[in-house]
């Protein structure tokens, strides 16, 4: 009886476990791709959803270089015909309405939310330049840069959101 008290227990005589560095390495969810742990059916609403807006936006966009349509639009409303703004407007004002037809799923419901507030942004602010130059009013011109400037950098902040639940669920950039 004394001996059996000198012995260590039978557990510790076992082989030491790993540590847990070497074991979440080795684990499923370490060596699986971004989204497979995610339940195939919301990792399909999420692609289906981004596919969706991608195809709603791409197809509102009338223009591919930015410089050629400031010219397009700029020089004509300069003259007093605002017809480029106008269709920039309505452009901007389909993809909004576009977007909002689109049911997001559960995880992308915020991405969605401020989409369709960064679009709706857009259409007022384009409006108002429209208004500014074919009145030729610098100081509300100038006012739309400002605009133009804080919606650019939360139209930035939305494309990380997007970037974030793509690669969560595991859902291919699109070009």
């Amino acid at each position: 009886p004394a001996a059996a008290a000198a012995r260590p227990p039978a557990a510790s005589l076992a082989t030491p476990a790993p540590p847990a560095a070497m074991t979440s390495a080795a684990s499923p969810a370490a060596v699986a791709p971004p989204g497979a742990t995610m339940p195939p059916a919301m990792r399909h609403a999420v692609a289906e959803y981004f596919r969706r807006m991608d195809a709603t936006q791409s197809a509102a966009k009338t223009w591919s270089d930015p410089n050629v349509l400031a010219q397009e639009v700029l020089t004509p409303a300069m003259r007093g015909d605002s017809g480029g703004f106008d269709k920039l407007v309505a452009a901007s004002a389909a993809a909004r309405d576009g977007v909002r037809a689109i049911a997001p799923p559960t995880p992308c419901a915020e991405h969605h939310r401020l989409t369709l507030a960064l679009l709706d942004e857009a259409v007022v602010i384009l409006g108002k330049l429209r208004d500014g130059v074919a009145a030729g009013d610098p100081s509300a011109v100038a006012a739309i840069a400002t605009s133009g400037s804080a919606l650019e950098g939360r139209a930035r902040a939305v494309d990380l959101l997007a970037a974030t639940l793509k690669t969560q669920y595991g859902v291919e950039a699109t070009q």
